[in-house]
């Protein structure tokens, strides 16, 4: 799990990518059912937690999908077209 989270924090130091936006995108995209205008930032995290504690997916399950995320971001966002147009 080390291994994710220095990969993640690496990415997250180029500074493209805010560590709020992939929490959030990454508890949307695991939620069967997820808000009608999606997780915030605090409840993302709390959805990712949850899923931990009722073993729905491991802490490393979730920390390897966290870095997954984080790394699809940041090269969506190298583009400056794409970081125009991005929101979430």
């Amino acid at each position: 799990m080390e291994h994710e989270w220095t990969e993640i924090y690496r990415v997250l130091g180029r500074e493209r990518v805010l560590d709020a936006d992939v929490l959030t995108i990454a508890a949307n995209l695991s939620a069967d059912d997820p808000p009608g205008k999606g997780f915030q930032e605090s409840s993302a995290l709390e959805f990712l937690r949850d899923e931990a504690r009722q073993n729905k997916q491991t802490p490393l399950e979730i920390s390897k999908f966290l870095r997954d995320v984080v790394t699809v971001l940041d090269e969506f966002l190298e583009d400056p077209r794409n970081r125009a147009v991005f929101v979430v």
